[in-house]
């Protein structure tokens, strides 16, 4: 998926094997908002309090929807 002429995206779902680049933009929107709602559904995750190891896993997630919200931006 790219995001502007400058950023290509590479999908890197459970559902490939390995990391992939030609993923197309509806894939990789589902794929990642998949991945997220698994994440915060996740026994792992606590909702209440955010412990230090959660954090990255959220930085992960707002830093993919970004790339959405960038590409829909920018080609749509």
């Amino acid at each position: 998926m790219t995001g502007n002429k400058e950023f290509v995206y590479i999908c890197a779902a459970p559902a490939h094997k390995g990391l992939q680049s030609n993923c197309c933009a509806i894939d990789y929107m589902i794929h990642t908002l998949d991945n997220a709602t698994a994440t915060i559904h996740s026994n792992n995750f606590n909702r209440v309090a955010i412990p230090a190891d959660s954090k990255k896993h959220l930085h992960n997630i707002v830093r993919r929807l970004y790339r959405l919200f960038t590409h829909t931006y920018f080609n749509h």
